[in-house]
């Protein structure tokens, strides 16, 4: 699973035999393995009936117990990425509702003097996109230096993947978006008049 297959040597079992405490039997079948598998328990019967069956097991099963460790670490990544971006998003959220709070009174203004509710949304969007992809930038510098130090628990990716920065990235830059949508969508609709009087 990991690295080379080390050297291996081959040697007759009748001139090994009292050398090995044990052997692995490896059967190519066809079919469901579940029905197989008591078949071959049977069959190493027949050939020695001193012969002590242990264990059968998939080649599936065997990757999932070797993988175990890989998947656990894999979702609790996912799970924690999960958690960090809604975090981020909620935060981003906050922040921008608090300072567009702030500005009512700017915005009615604006609404006031003919401003319509896309030129205010955009003003707003325009104005916290900076502070996005200056986040999301800082995100994707520090996955890429940190990616190099679990890089041996990646398996058939690369800690640095292009894909799976793009993904993240756009991910990233849509939720921060809406985030930002939400209460600029809300400024859009301050009254003017009551912005006006609110102090």
């Amino acid at each position: 699973m990991r690295g080379g297959i080390p050297r291996q040597v081959f040697v007759s079992m009748d001139s090994a035999i009292r050398t090995i405490s044990g052997v692995n039997v490896f059967a190519r079948i066809q079919g469901d393995p579940r029905v197989v598998m008591p078949q071959l328990r049977d069959q190493a019967r027949r050939i020695d009936s001193n012969l002590i069956v242990t264990d059968i097991h998939t080649l599936g099963e065997q990757l999932n117990r070797r993988l175990s460790n890989e998947r656990l670490l894999s979702f609790l990544s996912v799970g924690f990425a999960l958690l960090v971006s809604l975090l981020a998003v909620i935060g981003l959220h906050g922040v921008l509702s608090f300072v567009v709070a702030r500005r009512t009174r700017e915005i009615g203004i604006r609404i006031a003097l003919g401003a319509d509710k896309g030129r205010v949304i955009r003003l707003i969007i325009m104005e916290m996109l900076p502070v996005i992809l200056s986040g999301i930038a800082a995100g994707v510098i520090t996955g890429l230096l940190c990616g190099r130090l679990v890089e041996n628990q990646l398996f058939g990716v690369k800690a640095a993947d292009p894909p799976v920065f793009v993904v993240g990235v756009a991910v990233l830059l849509t939720a921060s978006t809406l985030a930002a949508f939400i209460p600029a969508w809300r400024a859009s609709r301050i009254n003017p008049m009551a912005s006006l009087r609110h102090e």
